[in-house]
């Protein structure tokens, strides 16, 4: 039987590997049912054949994590792997809505602004601690410090006093969040929002232990310090070259979790990452752009929806960018279309907004839909636009300058790999 793996590496999908299932085939070469092809498994006083049914998935990273200080790790390379070491009071399940996970309950006040969660008693750490409120309390207030300068911060300003004190106009103890016991945790916002329980499926409102960190500021830095609650335990930490997983024993589903060890690669080529997986060393890749034509007929090829884009970012302090007209021009001199067709050539759909497909307006509406176009190609409207913009003081003495596209990886859609002949899962 074929069973496919779905992992969505976005902004609010969260990749968890905790439901996927591999067979005792996983991590070997085609046809061969009891040597594995790499040393994974093989640890000393285990058998050949105890190692050889070890459940492993061979993944790429793509990059060494930014960090996995969830209040600093904010981008994609980070959440791989947070998704599955953590676990927030929410998570998303299979059709991307928020249900519960470290917490076991949530009441939600008739006025919609105080959020109560009552923490799972069998929710514990990896060192077997247990998960208690104030870790939520420590995290979530690390997150807003401004000394920690958390990219992620702005997502909690919805919290009574988060902003004030992100900003260093207010106190920590005036951010409505609270311990009322061990086990329940209390959230108060400036107003009702009906994101609140997806916004903080995020890593970054993922609970840190108070007692790990407050001994030792970089316990998150060697996976010899470091504490989770997810699935997944941090086995090794090889910097800029590998890390690999190992299922953890006191996550409070662990029955759910399959897997007995997950390895990472950290290769940024898509080439080299495609061809370790033509030699079984991933069992899932990307697709370079280059033979996406070459594939797209593929039995192991997959394609998802992806919640994400890339966008050109101006460096508005310089000239001739600190020129609105000029920077307008620019975005009208680009042809998503030919972009995705001729260089990506992956299937995904041209970026006219900052807003992706696939989230619903308030009208119950494709959003993207609704509002229309921020911004196409339209070649006469920047050639108006660089006139005008040239006719100021402050784009009078720039040179020639040229936007170039060489090679752009998949935003909207995902692509992925999965070697059926070798690999069945």
């Amino acid at each position: 039987m074929k069973k496919w793996l779905t992992f969505l590496m976005v902004v609010i999908l969260s990749l968890v590997l905790a439901a996927c299932t591999a067979n005792k085939d996983a991590g070997k070469e085609p046809g061969k049912t009891t040597e594995p092809t790499t040393n994974e498994g093989k640890e000393e006083g285990k058998s050949e054949e105890v190692a050889a049914a070890e459940k492993i998935l061979l993944m790429n990273n793509g990059d060494e994590p930014t960090s996995f200080d969830p209040s600093i790790g904010f981008n994609a390379v980070s959440w791989s792997a947070l998704n599955n070491i953590m676990e927030g009071l929410t998570r998303l399940d299979k059709d991307h809505r928020a249900v519960e996970a470290t917490a076991e309950k949530i009441d939600i006040s008739g006025d919609g602004l105080t959020y109560t969660f009552t923490i799972r008693s069998n929710a514990k750490w990896s060192n077997g601690d247990p998960v208690t409120a104030g870790d939520f309390v420590f995290a979530w207030k690390h997150m807003l410090n401004p000394e920690t300068a958390s990219p992620a911060a702005f997502l909690a300003y919805f919290i009574e006093g988060a902003e004030a004190y992100n900003n260093g106009e207010g106190s920590a103890d005036d951010i409505a969040i609270e311990a009322k016991d061990e086990k329940t945790f209390v959230v108060k916002l400036t107003s009702p929002n009906e994101a609140f329980l997806n916004i903080i499926t995020n890593p970054s409102f993922f609970p840190i232990n108070e007692k790990v960190a407050s001994a030792n500021p970089k316990w998150h830095t060697e996976a010899s310090t470091f504490v989770g609650n997810g699935p997944f335990k941090l086995a090794s930490w090889d910097h800029d070259v590998s890390f690999e997983f190992e299922k953890n024993e006191h996550y409070w589903d662990a029955g759910v979790v399959k897997l007995d060890k997950v390895h990472w690669a950290m290769v940024n080529d898509t080439t080299t990452a495609y061809q370790m997986y033509q030699a079984n060393e991933l069992d899932v890749t990307s697709v370079p752009s280059e033979i996406a034509d070459q594939l797209k007929d593929s039995n192991e090829l997959r394609i998802d929806d992806q919640a994400g884009l890339y966008f050109y970012r101006f460096n508005t302090s310089m000239e001739p960018f600190t020129n609105k007209k000029i920077r307008q021009a620019f975005a009208f001199a680009v042809d998503q279309e030919e972009i995705v067709t001729y260089v990506t050539k992956n299937g995904e759909k041209p970026a006219h907004g900052f807003v992706t497909f696939g989230f619903i307006g308030p009208d119950g509406k494709e959003f993207r839909d609704t509002v229309g176009d921020l911004v196409a190609f339209n070649p006469d409207k920047a050639k108006q636009l660089l006139e005008e913009g040239m006719k100021r003081k402050d784009t009078q003495n720039f040179r020639k300058l040229q936007l170039r596209i060489l090679q752009v990886n998949p935003t909207k859609k995902l692509q992925l790999l999965f070697n059926l002949n070798s690999r069945k899962f």
